[in-house]
């Protein structure tokens, strides 16, 4: 895989990557020395002459794979502050490109999107971990909606991921979670935030913006990423059912009237049943795909 090299505006900070990455204007990268975001579009392929022409190791490289500028930036924040290197990527697609073991920095650990577009986040994870150089890679799958009172248990089914957390859980808990994977200790998820905890978590409360056809469709499947990640079970059995989404009507119901309130107008239900049928197939064909029967 080819690189390209690019240089902070800000400071002229050196960042190299993949070239697909680099080349992907909707992509921000935040720099490691200055710590401010840029587009790809306004990154420098020419360092500034006062700047050092090489940029000092941040820390452990971390992938984190989330279409959201804003989410992306906040958890590049809390790595930063734990010493780590975040590598920010906006889909599935360019989450295994930066995880190419063919890179001469190898990946500490992904933090991923279960609403990541592009490939599915599930798909993302097995690909991890089907290859030998990437199947040790800590994984974290980010619930992707923050709704607190939402949801009453814990995921069922992590598709192969060694942790999953929720985003409003970002501030407090990503770093002592990452500590306890990379030292193989069992994580207690059992935490009650403080105010200041909570006023941190407050940049992932923000809502998706419905008030286009790509809000809508980006919020609809959020809500259908977070059924696959707490009812994955009941995914599995109806899969072997050839419906993906047999067994858990009651929550692509509830997942639909949340969707409603947000989003009305004449052509919102149709915009969710597209997303929903697209989901489905998807999520079918994943397993058509690996040759298996459940």
């Amino acid at each position: 895989m080819s690189e390209s090299v690019v240089f902070c505006p800000h400071c002229g900070g050196r960042f190299v990557g993949p070239e697909a990455l680099l080349s992907d204007e909707a992509v921000v990268i935040l720099c490691g020395l200055c710590r401010q975001a840029s587009k790809v579009a306004d990154l420098s392929v020419e360092p500034d002459r006062e700047a050092p022409e090489e940029a000092p190791t941040v820390g452990p490289r971390v992938v984190v794979g989330h279409e959201q500028p804003g989410a992306s930036r906040t958890l590049a924040r809390v790595l930063r502050a734990g010493g780590y290197d975040p590598v920010l990527v906006g889909t599935g697609d360019l989450v295994l490109q930066a995880c190419d073991p063919a890179l001469p920095a190898g990946v500490h650990a992904v933090l991923l999107d279960v609403a990541i577009p592009g490939v599915l986040a599930f798909e993302v994870v097995q690909q991890l971990k089907d290859h030998p150089a990437t199947q040790d890679v800590p994984i974290v799958l980010l619930a992707s909606v923050f709704e607190k009172t939402r949801y009453k248990r814990q995921p069922n089914q992590l598709y192969g991921a060694n942790a999953y957390l929720e985003l409003h859980h970002v501030p407090d808990r990503l770093l002592p979670l990452l500590a306890a994977l990379e030292g193989g200790e069992e994580f207690s998820d059992v935490h009650r935030q403080s105010p200041s905890e909570r006023a941190a978590a407050a940049p992932f409360r923000t809502r998706v913006q419905v008030s286009s056809e790509e809000g809508r469709r980006i919020y609809a499947r959020r809500l259908l990423s977070d059924i696959a990640l707490y009812h994955g079970q009941e995914i599995d059995q109806g899969i072997r059912s050839d419906d993906p989404l047999q067994h858990v009507q009651g929550a692509v119901e509830e997942a639909r009237t949340a969707y409603l309130a947000a989003a009305p107008g004449p052509t919102a239900a149709r915009t969710f049943d597209e997303e929903l049928a697209s989901f489905r197939d998807r999520l079918a064909e994943r397993r058509r795909a690996r040759g298996q029967s459940h």
